[in-house]
């Protein structure tokens, strides 16, 4: 399986290197646990808006 995993990705690898276009990743973190327990409570408590920021150290 991993070296059907790494073929996959050569060849992946040839056709964006060739290719004009940018090859981009990303993830989808709305399913994560931590985010849908978030979800939970504030649906409970019936909070209109929520922001939340990280302190510069």
């Amino acid at each position: 399986m991993y070296s059907k995993v790494l073929e996959k990705l050569e060849q992946l690898k040839n056709i964006v290197s060739h290719s004009d276009k940018k090859f981009m990743y990303a993830e989808n973190f709305v399913y994560a646990p931590a985010v849908i327990k978030a979800a939970e409570i504030l649906h409970r408590k019936k909070v209109k808006f929520f922001l939340q920021k990280a302190k510069k150290v």
